[in-house]
């Protein structure tokens, strides 16, 4: 595991805001392919899988993306709603 400093030193920087934190990762992105899933850590590991992409599927141009921001909305918690009961209604149990 490395610490923030030996990060910073591979040039990865981790920015924190509201106690969230995510290091730079990078994706492969295939012009006219499915957006990328894989996460690469590494921009050499990147290289080298847009390398290896490009020989398995020629005159497609693939492209290394860089991580520079990112956002995340929190999932808000549910609020109870409580009914008055109608004075014309009845309710059986």
């Amino acid at each position: 595991m490395f610490n923030r400093q030996q990060l910073e030193n591979l040039g990865i920087r981790i920015e924190e805001t509201n106690g969230v934190s995510q290091s730079k990762f990078y994706m492969i992105y295939g012009d006219g392919r499915l957006a990328p899933t894989k996460k690469h850590d590494n921009l050499e590991v990147a290289k080298l899988e847009a390398i290896r992409l490009s020989k398995k599927h020629p005159s497609t141009k693939f492209y290394i993306l860089a991580s520079i921001k990112g956002y995340v909305v929190e999932m808000p918690e549910p609020t109870e709603i409580f009914i008055t009961p109608s004075k014309s209604f009845k309710f059986d149990a």
